[in-house]
């Protein structure tokens, strides 16, 4: 077991129960760039022992508040290598007030060309998570599925959104 194993968990067997979720209900990503994978922390503390241990493995180069809660990412000085993909981000989550959430990996993000309500209905017998799509800066649509592993789509990535983010600030 190598050192990231050791901080996030087994990432093989979220990312297989990733792409088994989207198999199941039909959508094709091969062409989609897979973003970032996503930490959930429950607990300030859990958020802040994580930050120390993802330093050593990555680079904290942003940091924003969301809903009144710090998300941070980190590029990995060693990419997640997952079939014919790379993962070279990390979005760490703090908890943000009333959320219910299991710790642990939780979600990868998606960026798409195309057309977020287009997608939808394109892929309409799926129950989506569509409360973000109109958000200004880094609209998004969700899919939660029952075995913790969720995915995102956006028309851009987290680093972009993120500089948006500061600008507006």
């Amino acid at each position: 077991m190598n050192k990231i194993d050791l901080i996030i968990g087994d990432w093989n067997l979220f990312l297989n129960k990733i792409f088994s979720n989207l198999k199941s209900v039909n959508i094709d990503v091969k062409e989609f760039d897979l973003d970032h994978i996503a930490y959930r922390a429950t607990t300030n503390e859990m958020f802040e022992s994580m930050s120390l241990k993802l330093a050593e493995i990555g680079n904290k180069i942003h940091r924003i508040i969301i809903r009144n809660r710090f998300i941070d990412i980190y590029q990995l000085n060693d990419e997640i290598e997952y079939k014919n993909r790379k993962i070279k981000f990390i979005e760490l989550m703090a908890p943000a007030e009333g959320d219910q959430f299991r710790p642990g990996l939780e979600h990868v993000e998606f960026v798409i060309q195309d057309n977020l309500y287009g997608f939808v209905k394109k892929h309409n017998n799926i129950n989506w998570n569509v409360k973000s799509i109109d958000r200004e800066i880094g609209a998004e649509v969700g899919i939660l599925f029952g075995n913790g592993a969720s995915v995102k789509f956006k028309n851009q990535n987290l680093l972009k959104i993120f500089r948006l983010e500061d600008q507006k600030n």
